[in-house]
């Protein structure tokens, strides 16, 4: 027979497993890519909205998770495990997604380097000035 909170059990693990296996395809997609290997992404990558898209789809997995979560009597180390659900993985995300940001700028450095472009940012306005390098080293 079951427990009366394996449904509240299942969901929890379900959930959480469901938002692991998402967020270790989303940090993987461009080395999948590469490698030809299988990536659940691999097509929505270039979309303009991937990075909402998947801040959506990883939001649904932990909310459904917590929910679940939250109806079980768990009493010890609770405040651990809230930690977990509501900080902690997205703490991971973010540490994963800013690795994803200077890994493009990393990449778009060298294309422009290889094509002759320096660039500068302004820093109080963020505008962003291209300028060949002869420019920059010479002079207007």
């Amino acid at each position: 027979k079951d427990d009366e909170w394996s449904k509240a059990l299942y969901e929890t693990g379900f959930y959480l497993g469901k938002y692991i296996y998402l967020a270790d395809a989303y940090e993987d997609t461009e080395k999948d890519i590469r490698k030809n290997n299988f990536n659940l992404f691999k097509n929505k990558v270039n979309d303009n909205d991937f990075e909402s898209y998947i801040e959506d789809i990883l939001s649904m997995m932990i909310s459904s998770c917590a929910s679940a979560f939250e109806t079980l009597p768990i009493f010890e180390y609770r405040e651990i495990l809230r930690n977990i659900l509501y900080s902690g993985i997205w703490t991971r995300y973010e540490i994963i997604k800013k690795r994803k940001e200077k890994k493009k700028e990393r990449f778009f450095d060298v294309r422009l380097r290889a094509l002759g472009i320096c660039f500068c940012v302004s820093p109080p306005d963020g505008i962003i000035l291209h300028q060949s390098a002869r420019e920059i080293l010479n002079g207007p």
